[in-house]
């Protein structure tokens, strides 16, 4: 776990300035949204860490701070460090309030940086920790969607197709719960589809991928993505030509019974002729 005085051989040369914090604050609230291509400087980055050195370590405020400069170590690929913040940001919430969703909300970042760092059994623990927290309240949040769909990822990705199929159908369903934004729905329906065919559903992923199509279709064009639908296109080609492939071995197999049956009907009546 990170201590405040890693923080100590900044103070020299970047004495903190407090005044900047709603600037970062904002400046970081752009980072988180993946929509933007936000980025700091490293005098903004080195700022950051002062800012968080300098607030108490039992605030809130430290700890939306720290769980910002994760996801921004994150998207630089820092990955090793952000694990590091993220552990910071929870352990700091805990202190404050274990039961909010805020801290909810700190984990499953935790979790996905397990997830793309492939240490997967990790990114399972934690992110049912969220989703158990959730069930025992009986209530589904967007923190319970977000950590069921890592939940079907990590799954997946261990080849763990039967229960990556469970988790991202209960994802869709969630997310249909709470109204969820098109673009969360369009990529659950397409994952959902590909987890389908994995367990030779085919049927099912025809009819996901079609479910993926229309809700990208309803999504304004502004806000479309030229890489969704382009997988959900290679998806559904993928899907037309496996059902080519097994119409054509069935129609195959289905001669080849037909000239079996021959085969025994003619050896039939030849042993009989010999018996006779």
């Amino acid at each position: 776990l990170i201590k405040p005085e890693i923080f100590d051989f900044l103070y020299d040369k970047y004495p903190p300035n407090i005044n900047n914090c709603n600037v970062l604050v904002t400046k970081f609230t752009e980072i988180s949204d993946p929509t933007k291509n936000a980025n700091l400087s490293n005098e903004q980055e080195k700022m950051l860490l002062l800012l968080i050195s300098n607030i108490s370590d039992t605030s809130t405020e430290m700890a939306i701070l720290t769980d910002y400069y994760a996801q921004f170590l994150l998207k630089k690929s820092n990955i090793k460090s952000a694990i590091d913040f993220f552990d910071l940001a929870i352990d700091t919430q805990n202190k404050i309030n274990k039961n909010d969703d805020l801290l909810q909300n700190f984990i499953c970042h935790l979790s996905e940086a397990y997830l793309i760092d492939k240490q997967y059994d990790n990114a399972l623990k934690f992110a049912f920790s969220v989703l158990n927290f959730y069930t025992n309240k009986n209530i589904k949040t967007t923190s319970s969607l977000y950590a069921t769909n890592i939940i079907s990822t990590a799954y997946f990705r261990q080849k763990n197709f039967k229960s990556a199929h469970k988790y991202i159908t209960t994802a869709i369903e969630t997310a249909k719960e709470l109204k969820s934004d098109k673009k969360i729905l369009t990529n659950l329906y397409y994952d959902a589809s590909v987890c389908a065919f994995n367990i030779k559903k085919h049927k099912e992923a025809e009819k996901l991928i079609k479910e993926a199509e229309n809700s990208y279709n309803s999504i304004p064009n502004n806000q479309k993505l030229k890489e969704t639908e382009q997988k959900i296109n290679l998806q559904k080609e993928f899907l037309k030509l496996n059902s080519k492939i097994n119409l054509t071995f069935f129609s195959i197999n289905k001669k080849n019974l037909i000239l079996i049956l021959v085969l025994i009907l003619i050896f039939l009546i030849i042993l009989t002729m010999i018996i006779l």
